[in-house]
């Protein structure tokens, strides 16, 4: 596979999203009728046809509970990254490629397209700590 092929997902949008998957695994149980507009969203990431934080900040709003976790992760998230000196949205050159994925967007495609998106997201999460803000839509199955 060559680099040229990875999407790169923006740095505030990487940061966004791994909050929301962070609050999705933190529910105590998973609203199906979120599970259409996840379904949805995956196939969007991996066509890279998604403007990801306002998709995500649509379907947090329709769920009370998950709204407050995301809210509460992503101000936490933000507050590290600061914290360490980060700016989330600032893009460097520095793009390290893992030949042996995760990518941060094929983490949250399968996670987002998962029959359990909530469990799927608490049994990923080690990936999305340390997955690169990428995507390969070449290893991407669509549901």
């Amino acid at each position: 596979m060559s680099s040229i092929e990875l999407l790169t997902i923006d740095p505030a949008n990487a940061l966004i999203l791994k909050a929301f998957l962070k609050a999705l695994a933190q529910l105590d149980s998973f609203p199906q009728a979120l599970q259409p507009d996840l379904k949805q969203l995956a196939i969007a990431i991996a066509n890279g046809e998604t403007k990801l934080a306002a998709d995500l900040e649509d379907i947090a709003t329709t769920n009370e509970s998950l709204n407050q976790l995301f809210q509460d992760e992503y101000s936490r998230m933000l507050l590290e990254c600061e914290s360490e000196g980060e700016r989330p949205g600032r893009r460097t050159n520095q793009v390290e490629l893992d030949p042996t994925p995760p990518y941060l967007g094929n983490v949250a495609a399968e996670i987002l397209s998962s029959d359990d998106p909530s469990k799927s997201a608490q049994k990923n999460s080690d990936k999305l700590d340390q997955a690169p803000p990428l995507l390969d839509p070449t290893i991407i199955v669509t549901p």
